[in-house]
């Protein structure tokens, strides 16, 4: 079941983000902007992944980007190349599935009540 309130002003997406995971009831959480640039369509079959109980968190991205100016192709590629640079974990520019007993899924998680 959805989850829906209201911010008295716009605190931006991560505040949003965070709220709607701490306030979130069931098994899994389904993020997707609002601008639908990815397609919902895809949300079955992650939560099929989800179900096999192989993984914890499953993740999505474009595999190409055609139709979007290349300037911003340009600037996406060119994040990917300097935050890996500078930080000690890896960003993967693509899927990257966590089985569940993996120790590094403790990376991005909201704590239980």
């Amino acid at each position: 079941m959805p989850v829906s309130f209201f911010f008295t002003r716009n605190f931006g997406k991560e505040a949003a983000i965070y709220a709607g995971l701490t306030h979130a009831k069931g098994d899994y959480v389904g993020l997707m902007d609002v601008d639908l640039q990815d397609p919902p369509k895809f949300l079955g079959e992650m939560y099929r992944t989800l179900e096999t109980g192989e993984y914890d968190c499953v993740a999505a991205r474009r595999t190409d980007r055609a139709g979007e100016r290349r300037i911003r192709s340009f600037f996406s590629a060119m994040f990917y190349k300097v935050i890996n640079k500078i930080s000690k974990i890896e960003f993967v520019e693509g899927l990257k599935r966590l089985p569940a007993d993996d120790p590094e899924d403790e990376r991005c998680c909201v704590k239980d009540g």
